[in-house]
């Protein structure tokens, strides 16, 4: 071979590939030297600040439940980080053309893009290492108070691309909109409309709005008894990071000026990322809210609809044992104290429910109208009685409020609810009670709610006559021994019809 075909070799230009490989080599080596220089570390005290005073002391006032502690990321890390890393970004993003060295670095050889590129690299890469130890903080904290389950992952990775997405825009809107008060109004800018968004989504049960992360307070149990299917953050986190690419396309047609080649490649990207943007905001339009979360349908897997298997924790020596799933086993004392004066009066009893049992509020047959509607929706606590495998009935309760235990009204709702349903099943299990029927009823109603009640809590109901209330009264006046032993004596006969209000003791 000749030194004439041997020369083109040496002294001949790099292929695409080493070109590329030298371009990413290049842009790390100025990212590293950004976050050296990078003013962005001055931020850090003014969130760790907002974090301490809003995000942690409204965390330890949360249920120790994973979702609850979860719900911290977009409700107040999201609305405390993001404007205030706009800010800082905007003033990076305008760094050149603010000290006035914007034609000297344009000399440069390597392209504006590049550099501007390690420069978002640098205020990204800081935030969101402020924005993983706001997390790796509240997780910890969650993980020594909540005793079931595991850390969701979702809300990490859908906030963190947030956050990423709030810093993005203040670094291109400084960059392509330099200037004194770039910097101050991306961060008021950011920070209204997370507000504006967010009072739009939080009560949209449908629609496009849902795209925001921040779109929901999520129910007590939700995540306990089901899982929260992943289908609306999967979306909101593809819009995310299109809308992040979206920004750097932008940053790159404004620097590439003189570059057709890198002004065809961003306009590529800011395509690629309009794309995704448009087909998550399509996606977004058609999701709907499901008993355990936002489904849709494109998505949805059944798989995630399966109950999430789990060991109940009970009440131990008692003839009707009260369970309650494990994460709320601090409400376990409260839940027994609600039910105890009615198991009181009824353990034993034929009919008489085997256990009761918290589970999913989706699962429970709420009314559609009446006081018991009004009384779920204020106080969110509701029962029914249903059939165990064996036959035997087991009441069955639910309730949407974290401190349904500690609030009087609560307790007196799911207690007056409870009563008549369990004591009418026993009673008159085939409906339509008899004289005698409706005084015992009303007589054990009196003692195990604390006051008389309307067995059916149906104001359209005519009140009991004058016998009956009489035989009701004399029969709630005897000890709970001898009314019990009573009772089981001769309930049968009562539940046939056989025994008269005369006959009532």
């Amino acid at each position: 071979m000749s030194a004439v075909d041997t020369v083109p070799q040496r002294a001949g230009r790099p292929d695409a590939a080493r070109s590329r490989l030298e371009s990413i080599r290049i842009l790390l080596r100025l990212t590293l030297l950004e976050l050296r220089r990078s003013p962005m570390p001055l931020m850090l005290p003014l969130v760790a600040a907002l974090f301490w005073f809003d995000a942690l002391r409204t965390g330890e006032n949360l249920p120790a439940i994973w979702t609850q502690r979860a719900a911290i990321l977009p409700d107040h890390v999201l609305p405390d980080l993001g404007p205030v890393a706009a800010g800082m970004a905007a003033w990076v993003g305008g760094r050149e053309q603010r000290r006035g060295i914007g034609d000297l670095a344009q000399s440069t050889a390597r392209p504006a893009w590049l550099r501007r590129l390690a420069g978002w690299g640098a205020a990204t890469g800081w935030t969101l290492l402020a924005y993983a130890a706001c997390t790796a903080v509240i997780y910890v904290l969650a993980a020594r108070v909540v005793n079931w389950g595991g850390p969701p992952v979702w809300p990490v990775v859908v906030i963190g691309l947030a956050v990423a997405a709030f810093c993005t825009t203040g670094f291109v809107a400084g960059a392509v909109l330099p200037g004194r008060f770039t910097a101050p109004l991306a961060a008021l800018g950011t920070l209204l409309v997370t507000v504006m968004i967010f009072q739009s989504a939080v009560h949209a049960a449908s629609g496009w709005v849902l795209i925001s992360p921040d779109n929901s307070v999520p129910q007590l149990d939700w995540g306990v008894f089901h899982p929260v299917p992943p289908d609306l953050p999967i979306v909101q986190a593809v819009f995310l990071l299109g809308f992040v690419v979206v920004l750097l396309g932008v940053l790159g047609v404004f620097s590439s000026v003189r570059g057709a080649q890198l002004r065809r490649t961003a306009s590529t990207v800011l395509a690629a990322g309009l794309a995704a943007c448009v087909a998550c905001l399509a996606l977004a339009a058609t999701a709907v809210r499901g008993n355990y979360g936002f489904d849709i349908s494109l998505l949805h897997d059944a798989a995630s609809d399966r109950p999430i298997p789990y060991t109940p924790v009970c009440t131990q020596g008692s003839a009707i044992p009260v369970c309650v799933h494990p994460v709320f086993s601090a409400d376990l004392a409260g839940a027994s104290a609600a039910f105890a004066p009615l198991l009181a009066e009824v353990a034993g009893l034929p009919g008489a429910p085997t256990r009761v049992m918290q589970i999913d509020n989706a699962d429970l047959p709420l009314p559609d109208a009446g006081p018991g509607h009004a009384d779920f929706t204020r106080f969110d606590a509701w029962s029914t009685l249903a059939a165990s495998p064996g036959g035997a009935p087991v009441l069955e309760f639910g309730f949407g409020d974290p401190y349904t235990f500690n609030m009087p009204g609560a307790v007196s709702n799911l207690r007056d609810q409870s009563v008549p349903l369990v004591i009418g099943h026993i009673v008159a299990p085939n409906g339509n009670p008899g004289p005698a029927q409706q005084a015992v009823e009303r007589a054990l109603i009196q003692k195990a709610a604390g006051a008389p009640a309307d067995p059916n809590q149906d104001p359209s109901t005519p009140p009991p006559t004058a016998a009956v209330a009489a035989a009701a009264q004399r029969f709630a006046a005897l000890p709970s021994a001898q009314s019990h032993a009573w009772l089981v004596a001769d309930l049968d006969q009562l539940r046939s019809g056989q025994i008269t209000l005369e006959e009532l003791p």
